[in-house]
C-alpha cells in the first residue's frame, strides 16, 4: 500500500486536546486492491514513478498523486478539506515549505 497523507498542525483536535499536529494525517488517500504491490498494476517489485501535482483551484489546495509504470498509472487525488487548507495557510505552503516524500 502507498499512502499519502498531510499532517497539518491546527492545535484543535477535539477528542485529543495533547496534540499539537494530526498525528494520524488527514485528508489521507491510499492505493486499493489491485493498484499496487507484487504483480498488480504497479508491481512493487520493479522501479516505478512517485510524482505529486500542488494544483490551486481558486484558493483551495488539492495534492494530485501518480504512481506511472511502464505506461500504466495509479493517480490518488487529496481533495482540499480544512487541514489541508490549514497546511497551505498556517503550514507555511505559501511561504516555501518543501514536501519530504519517500
Amino acid at each position: 500500500v502507498q499512502q499519502i497523507t498531510n499532517h497539518a498542525c491546527t492545535r484543535n483536535y477535539g477528542d485529543h486536546p495533547d496534540w499539537q499536529c494530526h498525528k494520524w494525517g488527514d485528508p489521507v488517500v491510499k492505493t486499493s486492491g489491485g493498484q499496487f504491490g507484487f504483480g498488480k498494476t504497479i508491481d512493487s517489485s520493479r522501479l516505478f514513478t512517485f510524482s505529486q501535482e500542488y494544483q490551486m483551484d481558486g484558493d483551495r489546495l488539492n495534492v494530485i498523486t501518480t504512481l506511472s509504470q511502464e505506461g500504466r498509472t495509479v493517480t490518488l487525488p487529496m481533495w482540499s478539506n480544512g487541514q489541508l487548507q490549514a497546511m497551505l495557510r498556517d503550514g507555511s505552503l505559501e511561504r516555501g515549505m518543501a514536501f519530504v516524500t519517500g
